[in-house]
């Protein structure tokens, strides 16, 4: 009859929802740094980032098969600010590809200075897909990786092996930024 008990209590708990788990502890609360940084995603994304200039780059979008490959298909979205006559600073930055059958997405998000204007260090990356199907965000505060997440579990104090991950996103990151650049001096 105990074991009876045990189950319809449990049961109950799980129907009501009040089981203990380590989700429903109360979570510590977020560095100013990390939120600051979700702030500034929310703002960067509102409204799918209308409130900011965009500038869309395609390549192949008909996904005609590439020779040895198969699917190639890119796509680089750049949000961007432009205060006062200066150039345009980057905000953020998608890029979608599908490379034969593997699938990749990553985000950037750079520092907004506002109208103090210049290019903000990156603070944010999201990288997801591959053939390993990774998902994984980096957080930045004056280019120190201060969190990692990796699927599902967030990390406040990464690790040396994090730090060479977080290194390439840098780099990848610092890839984006020029492309970006480059696009702003075509001729018109």
């Amino acid at each position: 009859m105990e074991g009876r008990t045990w189950t319809l209590t449990l049961a109950i708990c799980v129907a009501l929802g009040v089981c203990w788990s380590p989700a429903a502890e109360a979570k510590e609360p977020a560095s100013p740094a990390i939120e600051k940084i979700r702030a500034q995603y929310q703002k960067a994304t509102q409204n799918g980032g209308q409130e900011l200039y965009q500038t869309v780059l395609e390549v192949n979008p008909g996904r005609l098969p590439a020779p040895g490959v198969g699917v190639f298909f890119k796509r680089a979205r750049f949000f961007f600010a432009w205060p006062g006559g200066s150039a345009g600073n980057l905000i953020r930055a998608e890029i979608d590809a599908e490379i034969a059958a593997p699938q990749y997405h990553e985000e950037y998000l750079f520092e907004d200075l506002g109208e103090e204007g210049g290019q903000g260090a990156l603070i944010f990356a999201h990288v997801q897909g591959g053939p390993e199907e990774r998902e994984e965000r980096y957080y930045f505060d004056k280019k120190t990786l201060v969190r990692v997440v990796q699927g599902k579990k967030t990390i406040d104090k990464p690790a040396a092996s994090q730090g060479e991950q977080a290194r390439d996103v840098q780099r990848r990151a610092e890839r984006v930024l020029a492309a970006f650049r480059a696009l702003q001096t075509m001729p018109p």
